[in-house]
């Protein structure tokens, strides 16, 4: 293994140890008056650039999958499993 990818695997599992940290934490936040206000903000600006997309659809560092259900995108794929079955949970 060269010394770059034993970087890129420490940092990727970096990632995904932080965002395992905070699954909860990040659903909750939106769930809150500030991240309600918010999300329906982000919402409304994605929404313009996902008109047009084809389907089906697939949105790359899918989370938690709060933005991928809001916006109609049928599949999600994420580097963390632990996103991915909170995202699951949507269904």
């Amino acid at each position: 293994m060269s010394e770059e990818t034993d970087k890129n695997s420490q940092y990727s599992s970096h990632i995904i140890q932080v965002f395992n940290a905070f699954v909860e934490r990040y659903d909750a936040w939106f769930d809150s008056p500030l991240g309600k206000s918010a999300f329906k903000l982000e919402k409304s600006c994605t929404a313009s650039l996902c008109r047009n997309l084809k389907r089906p659809s697939l949105e790359i560092d899918v989370g938690t999958g709060r933005f991928t259900e809001a916006l109609g995108i049928e599949y999600g794929a994420d580097i963390s499993e632990k996103t991915l079955k909170s995202a699951k949970r949507r269904e």
